[in-house]
């Protein structure tokens, strides 16, 4: 199988991409490697998974590809590019996708706004683009365990816009989505253990592709990662 990995340098992304390589499935990995927190932190999630840059830099739309896995890439790109995600879902014809790729934080979504719709909404419905028109069967995707009916912040209310327009491409097109509620946690790898929630999530996304039911009259799902289950 071919997955796309969003978000593939953060301390989630990287122990799922490495956990589904390791599984022998064909994994590109996409990170803007932005200064969101501390880029050695994502350096060195990609590092865990073989990815390395010689010059220490990663130029856009590059491609490296793993010395521990020979079936795993990554691409240095950002979701909001809407010309070069549009390609690259045409090129790979990926079979599922698992985007982990948005910006976190009650307060800094109130501070720096632009950074939060560009990621978390344009850059979602730039996947939910590419999704529909390369014949995706299913994507996967992070959303937050502390929503509510009404957001109190922007990060929030994007999170829930992102939900609601996955229901909507689910509807209308037919898309199995699946939303993962994640509780926010800190982008440091002493916050937790990053690869037990990477289990989690991966024997979740097992169970829902494998069990999926094609007959339901909306393909469209949302599940809560409690904290317990992986810690």
């Amino acid at each position: 199988m071919k997955i796309l990995v969003t978000g593939a340098a953060g301390f989630l992304g990287s122990e799922l991409a490495f956990r589904l390589a390791e599984r022998g499935n064909m994994v590109i990995g996409l990170d803007n490697l932005d200064d969101s927190y501390d880029i050695r932190l994502k350096l060195n999630g990609l590092k865990h998974c073989g990815i390395e840059s010689g010059t220490g830099r990663f130029i856009d739309g590059s491609v490296r590809h793993s010395t521990v896995f020979p079936n795993y890439s990554f691409i240095r790109m950002d979701l909001a590019d809407r010309g070069q995600i549009a390609q690259l879902f045409l090129t790979e014809k990926f079979d599922a996708v698992i985007n982990l790729a948005a910006h976190s934080g009650a307060a800094g979504s109130m501070a720096d706004p632009y950074s939060f719709v560009d990621s978390n909404l344009s850059g979602f419905t730039n996947i939910l683009e590419g999704c529909r028109n390369s014949g995706v069967s299913h994507l996967f995707y992070a959303s937050s365990s502390d929503l509510n009916d009404m957001p109190e912040n922007l990060h929030a209310a994007t999170r829930k816009a992102g939900e609601l327009l996955a229901y909507a491409y689910s509807k209308s097109y037919g898309l199995r989505t699946t939303g993962i509620r994640i509780p926010e946690m800190d982008n440091t790898w002493e916050t937790i253990d990053a690869s037990q929630l990477a289990e989690a999530l991966e024997s979740l996304i097992v169970i829902e592709m494998e069990t999926e039911n094609q007959n339901s009259e909306v393909p469209w799902n949302i599940i809560v990662l409690e904290a317990g289950t992986f810690i």
